[in-house]
């Protein structure tokens, strides 16, 4: 074998052990369903001495056989209690101890019934050893089982959560279905660590008296009563360590996520992947106050919004708790929030924007207070009723390699429908993202209002807006180079109330009115931009500053290039301008401060293969001149402003362009063509 030929397969090794130790460390133990796995003892459940029946009720024991697994399994060697296929009623709830493993058939029905005179509040907690922090119960897997609670009541408000686990550490889901409940949670989490939900399926939601939405997987922190009852002792405990995949949700709310939020207290590292989760009324994933959390290669359909983050409560919603006496406050890294949302698929339902719905595909919402720093949102596709992608107060982010595609075309609400919307934000990064308008469109492909500041626009795509390809407003700042835009139904990019920008190497066709356009704003530089098909080029008003407009490619507007009013321009030169036969190419009024002065276009006579002498008319102080086949012919000009150009006869469908040229280099072409 050749030596570099062994490097390489030495090299290949070695990092195929890295990125297994890397899925080690982010998976929790029992990442697979005990394969393998030796027990201390294995109970069956219709066997002596428990005797459950099908078709009976089986609480008593199954009950039984987890605390004999409860007492007999120990850290490294647990116990296993079996559950065949077969259908078990459950009349009271069932208690798991540590170091166990319940494995049920995939055809085992467990069915909550309420027994005459009294009801079932959960179908499966852990025990109540109340112990802080995260060790009341340890090393517990549930596997398999179809659980289902019939939308059965506990009181007006509740069915109770299907499983109920707090305080614990090392817990195993897998495979497990977990249906129809009334008012609550399907598996409702406290102060768990080390969580991993595998292959299971959760679904059937109906709202109580109370009419509640609520999450099928509930994150919480353990608080007081109100938060999670019978999660004492209330140490404020959050979630940690918490992987959601493969699992399909459907029929609910919400899918995964938190709706209370305690300050200064965080869950940490929640990560959500390679999930189908669909037909949700509300937000799929809330994120509430999460460090760490990564949402990737999900499928969201049918979601009211895909992806929701924030970083504090709304005002009077009664969600915002304070930390309970003596414990701790928990502090946010410099780095920020750690908030991945990537490799995404997410398509909304399509409700009436004039319902003031927001029907978004990614909603990240800081505070002035808790800013997010430091979000990555990459590679995700929207489909979206209102705005794809919206953040709010997220600063030094990436929004990199998205696409959003409208699916409702209907307007009038109260949220402005951009593709992506940015507000109050700083320092972000936006690279490389598509926006699909056509028939179904948004307003603005991106928006930045409220101040969002210094942001890094480049490589962007936007087609078939009905406003603005790239909206800066309030005083909004960005750099924006090497974006798309075409057919604008108003301006490529606009900077509207003193808002700035350096904008630069662009390409703008196609746009109903302006290309460019600043309006009682300010821009670095409109440099080195190609702007065709649209009304102007690039329009300048309302005492705007535009400190230098260099070297911009312009041709066929149905207006002007360049139309400066009113405000402050003072370097405008080497433009190149192919004119449509407009009257006037550029203008300088209002009192402007600039470097040029208005001019018309030229005019010019038909050309023939015969034609030897070209004449027309220019506008004075202009250098005038013919260029055929890459050969420069001068102008002779009288003091009407008239010229002359001799030329040698031409075969027809050769192109003959007359350009007029300012003292500051600013050239407007007119092409003619050999007839």
């Amino acid at each position: 074998m050749r030596k570099d030929t062994f490097n390489k397969l030495i090299f290949a090794a070695f990092c195929c052990m890295v990125i297994g130790v890397l899925a080690i460390v982010a998976i929790p133990a029992h990442s697979s369903a005990a394969e393998g796995e030796k027990f201390a003892a294995v109970y069956n459940v219709k066997k002596k001495p428990f005797k459950a029946k099908s078709g009976k009720d089986a609480t008593e024991a199954i009950q039984k056989a987890l605390d004999k697994a409860a007492k007999k399994g120990k850290a490294k060697k647990r116990a296993q209690v079996y559950i065949p296929k077969g259908t078990y009623y459950i009349t009271k709830t069932l208690q798991i101890g540590s170091n166990t493993y319940l494995k049920c058939d995939k055809d085992a029905k467990l069915i909550k019934k309420n027994p005459k005179g009294k009801k079932v509040l959960y179908m499966l907690r852990s025990n109540k050893k109340y112990k802080k922090g995260y060790k009341a119960l340890k090393n517990v897997t549930v596997e398999g089982g179809i659980w289902d609670a019939k939308f059965l009541k506990y009181n007006s408000k509740t069915g109770g959560s299907l499983f109920f686990f707090v305080h614990c550490s090392n817990i195993e889901f897998t495979d497990v279905t977990l249906r129809n409940n009334l008012g609550t949670h399907l598996l409702e989490l406290g102060g768990a660590k080390d969580v991993h939900i595998n292959g299971c399926k959760f679904y059937g939601f109906k709202k109580s008296a109370n009419n509640d939405d609520k999450e099928a997987i509930q994150l919480d922190v353990c608080h007081n009563y109100d938060v999670l009852p019978d999660g004492n002792p209330f140490d404020d405990t959050p979630c940690m360590n918490v992987l959601v995949e493969n699992c399909e949700i459907y029929d609910y709310p919400r899918a995964i996520g938190s709706h209370t939020y305690v300050r200064e207290i965080y869950p940490q590292n929640i990560t959500i992947r390679n999930n189908y989760i669909h037909d949700i009324s509300q937000n799929a994933i809330y994120g509430y106050n999460y460090l760490n959390m990564s949402v990737t290669d999900n499928r969201f359909e049918k979601v009211y919004a895909g992806v929701v983050f924030k970083s504090y409560a709304e005002k009077g919603k009664e969600t915002i708790f304070n930390r309970n006496k003596g414990v701790k406050k928990m502090s946010i890294p410099a780095s920020g929030y750690g908030l991945v949302i990537s490799n995404n698929t997410i398509s909304t339902t399509s409700k009436d924007v004039s319902e003031n719905t927001m029907q978004l595909g990614i909603f990240v919402y800081g505070t002035p207070e808790y800013p997010i720093n430091g979000a990555t949102i990459t590679n995700n596709n929207i489909s979206s009723a209102s705005t794809g992608i919206y953040l709010r107060y997220v600063n030094s982010g990436t929004v990199m390699s998205n696409v959003c595609t409208r699916n409702n075309n209907t307007s009038g609400g109260k949220f402005l429908v951009d593709a992506y919307k940015f507000l109050s934000c700083s320092n972000d990064t936006v690279q490389s993202n598509i926006v699909n308008g056509g028939e179904n469109t948004y307003d603005n492909g991106f928006a930045f209002r409220e101040s969002s500041k210094y942001v890094k626009l480049s490589s962007n795509i936007v087609n078939n807006v009905g406003k603005h390809g790239i909206g800066l407003y309030n005083g909004s700042s960005a750099e924006m180079v090497g974006n798309s835009v075409a057919g604008a139904g108003q301006h490529g990019i606009t900077l509207v109330d003193n808002s700035s920008a350096s904008i630069f190497s662009n390409t703008i066709t196609g746009c109903v009115e302006n290309g460019i356009t600043v309006v009682g704003s300010s821009a670095l530089r409109i440099n080195n931009n190609t702007l065709s098909n649209n009304g102007t080029g690039i329009s300048i008003q309302s005492a705007s500053t535009v400190s230098e407009v260099l070297n911009n490619n312009i041709s066929m507007s149905t207006g002007k290039s360049i139309a400066i009013n009113s405000s402050t321009a003072p370097n405008v030169s080497s433009n190149t301008m192919i004119s449509k036969g407009n009257e006037w190419e550029l203008t300088a009024t209002g009192e402007s401060t600039t470097n040029v002065t208005s001019f018309k276009t030229l005019t010019c006579n038909d050309i023939t293969s015969s034609t030897t002498v070209v004449k027309g008319t220019c506008y004075k102080d202009m250098k005038v001149y013919a260029v055929i086949n890459g050969t420069v012919i001068n102008a002779t000009l009288d003091s009407k402003y008239e010229y002359t150009i001799n030329i040698p006869a031409q075969k027809a469908g050769t192109q003959v362009t007359i350009i007029q040229e300012d003292a500051a280099g600013n050239k407007v072409s007119l092409v003619k063509t050999v007839v």
